[in-house]
């Protein structure tokens, strides 16, 4: 089977989640995959980024995804709510199995004039990432950076518009 048939064979969803994810995997080497009629080209060379996108979702906050999709402001903690590592390390206690993550990137789509959006901490209401919009704005979407060496142990989101893909590795 060749890649173009693999990415036919796969529903809308399923490859738009896939792409992004071998997107963001390779966005350090400057790789980026463009989609366009559902059929996957590559674009290298300095510069070269992906576009992240939230088409075809049809479900609000997805804590399983890579981005992990946020259009709804949630608190108790994104560890409680994703479910791809819960529970405790096993001859660990009370460790928990899911670590945190080391988030990489975090694109606001479609963030609309006035709009804003905090992470924070649930443990201790650190603040670690936070955006706000001017009452005129409407321009391209927002992506924030960050350092690699940024680990989140669990956060909440709380979003006033647009929807938030935050790329992470763990």
């Amino acid at each position: 089977m060749t890649a173009n048939e693999f990415l036919e064979s796969l529903s809308n969803e399923d490859r738009e989640r896939f792409l992004d994810h071998i997107a963001k995997m390779f966005d350090d080497d400057a790789v980026a995959f463009a989609k366009a009629g559902g059929i996957a080209s590559v674009e290298v060379g300095p510069g070269a980024r992906s576009k992240a996108s939230s088409k075809g979702r049809n479900m609000a906050n997805d804590y399983n995804s890579n981005p992990i999709y946020i259009d709804t402001t949630f608190t108790g903690g994104w560890r409680s709510k994703q479910t791809l590592n819960s529970g405790t390390l096993r001859g660990y206690g009370t460790t928990p199995a899911q670590p945190g993550i080391r988030p990489t990137q975090i694109t606001w789509v479609a963030p609309g004039a006035s709009g804003s959006y905090s992470v924070t901490d649930p443990n201790d209401s650190t603040v670690l990432a936070k955006g706000t919009t001017p009452a005129s704005y409407a321009g391209p979407d927002p992506e924030y950076t960050f350092p690699a060496t940024t680990t989140w142990r669990d956060f909440n989101v709380t979003i006033s518009d647009g929807e938030l893909l935050i790329y992470y590795r763990i």
